[in-house]
């Protein structure tokens, strides 16, 4: 059966659709985001490549998120020089969009150290960067938390948690602190969090 539309328009139509960005198609409305690998410092290498794994799943549990392939936090710093913390969301931006993705989240996870001495507890920062933009969230993670929980079988609870802040989904429980991005109010937030979870 011939097309009432005849052939030149049929693939005019074809053609005008398969231009459409693909949300628009209705086949994926999905924004491509990723985790790049967390900053391990002084810790256990596993804990960091644990927490970045566990931070993947969770975010692929997000309807409208298609997470795609990560980079490694401290070779990108190397490699484009993203040392300057003022500096650090443009610089990131710019060195991620070869993994043409919208978002990407970050961190690092040190042990803590509060009042100089070693708690044995681990103090983990978790941000948000829009590659588009070189722009950090104004909404971060910053917690310190026991060993165990960064460990099967609670990993995955915590880094639940911790994507809901980042990203949305699930209301957090408490020993989430949302502070601004890096800077003055920053590290005041850090203390803060530390002290309100000093007792972990």
């Amino acid at each position: 059966m011939r097309s009432p539309l005849g052939p030149g328009r049929l693939t005019a139509l074809v053609l005008a659709a398969l231009a459409l960005p693909s949300g628009a198609r209705g086949d994926d409305a999905r924004e491509p985001m990723a985790v790049l690998g967390i900053e391990a410092v002084g810790v256990a290498p596993e804990l960091g490549s644990g927490l970045t794994a566990a931070l993947k799943r969770a975010l692929g549990k997000r309807d409208r998120v298609a997470v795609m392939p990560g980079k490694d936090l401290v070779e990108m710093r190397f490699v484009f020089g993203c040392t300057d913390e003022a500096k650090l969301g443009e610089c990131l931006g710019a060195a991620l969009r070869s993994l043409v993705v919208n978002r990407v989240v970050f961190g690092s996870e040190r042990e803590d150290s509060t009042g100089g001495r070693k708690t044995g507890a681990y103090f983990v920062r978790l941000r948000l960067v829009d590659v588009n933009t070189g722009v950090i969230a104004p909404v971060e993670v910053h917690e310190t938390v026991l060993p165990e929980k960064l460990r099967k079988p609670l990993l995955d609870e915590t880094a639940e948690r911790w994507m809901a802040v980042l990203v949305g989904g699930a209301a957090p429980r408490g020993g989430v602190v949302a502070a601004p991005k890096a800077g003055a109010a920053g590290t005041q937030a850090e203390e803060a969090a530390r002290a309100a979870t000093s007792d972990l």
